[in-house]
């Protein structure tokens, strides 16, 4: 079961700016390269089957409210990462590599 999952990181040197109207972005560089990051996402996702493929719809016999479960939700579906599914992309499949970049981590930096 899959217990730690996020779904958006990002490494790098964040420049802001900072004067009368407040502190805003100036700027930001990452030396991670996500060139191919699609093609790694796909790789690693073609090991997991999903078992339920559609969307089960559950009508509570008291209330009528109609419930449904989504395939990554589906505790049929848990072992899959949710980076495997289309709803996310390939941020979040970085997000939970991000530890397999870390030789491109910005270590220092400065804006002047």
């Amino acid at each position: 079961m899959v217990t730690y999952q996020s779904s958006y990181a990002w490494q790098g040197l964040l420049a802001v700016k900072i004067d009368t109207s407040g502190i805003s972005e100036a700027g930001r560089v990452s030396h991670i390269d996500m060139t191919g990051i699609a093609e790694k996402r796909k790789q690693e996702c073609a090991q997991y089957t999903t078992t339920v493929t559609e969307e089960k719809c559950y009508t509570h016999v008291t209330t009528g409210e109609k419930i449904c479960v989504k395939p990554a939700d589906n505790p049929i579906n848990q072992n899959i990462p949710a980076y495997c599914f289309a709803e996310n992309d390939d941020s979040s499949y970085l997000a939970n590599q991000i530890w397999n970049y870390y030789p491109y981590f910005v270590q220092r930096g400065i804006y002047i």
